[in-house]
């Protein structure tokens, strides 16, 4: 009879896990940009088991809910078809941010949620300045100057994923501590205007 009942309980955890409300895994974001496009790429795989009884997926800008859906990608590429993932790099502000995905089970509970860095959808916005001259020189060995005062700047390897960021006044920025390969540069200037660049690191 206890052998019984032991399996009964056994299998009640395994059939309900216990309710653990696990976030998603292997979360992936890459984003570039082809011929003005933003093309970006958000996947990840299911919370592992066992958890609860799962509904789908919330899906962030910074801490605004972009939307809620049930597939494990959000994807924008004129190749793949379809454009109602093409909005996300264009909802709320531009420039650099902080993305979240959760999973969410019933009951509308919300698990832990996973972040990933993105540039933003800076090269679709007037204001974004695109000059070649804005920044020299590229490719470079590791110091990049600036033709005109930069109060802010940011490096981001081609993912998406942030490596430096420099909060000051002048007209360069030293990356040589960064391996060599291809970088985003996102630069705000004195005035108020936006460059972001793609420059090589030798």
């Amino acid at each position: 009879m206890k052998t019984k009942l032991s399996m009964v309980l056994m299998f009640m955890a395994c059939s309900f896990g216990f309710g653990q409300n696990n976030p998603v895994q292997n979360l992936k974001w890459e984003q570039w940009y082809e011929n003005m496009r933003n093309i970006y790429s958000l996947t990840w795989e299911e919370p592992a088991l066992p958890h609860a009884n799962l509904i789908g997926y919330n899906i962030y800008k910074e801490d605004v809910l972009f939307r809620f859906q049930t597939k494990t990608s959000l994807g924008c590429h004129p190749d793949w078809g379809g454009t109602e993932d093409c909005g996300y790099l264009e909802f709320l502000d531009l420039g650099p941010f902080t993305g979240y995905v959760s999973a969410v089970y019933e009951g509308n509970i919300e698990s832990e949620r996973v972040s990933f860095q993105s540039m933003g959808a800076a090269l679709e916005v007037q204001n974004y300045i695109q000059n070649s001259k804005n920044i020299f020189p590229n490719p470079t060995k590791g110091i990049v100057n600036f033709s005109e005062e930069i109060n802010d700047v940011k490096i981001f390897d081609i993912s998406g994923k942030a490596l430096l960021q420099v909060n000051t006044t002048g007209h360069s920025v030293d990356i040589s501590n960064l391996t060599k390969g291809i970088y985003i540069i996102y630069m705000t200037t004195k005035t108020g205007a936006h460059i972001v660049k793609k420059i090589i690191k030798d």
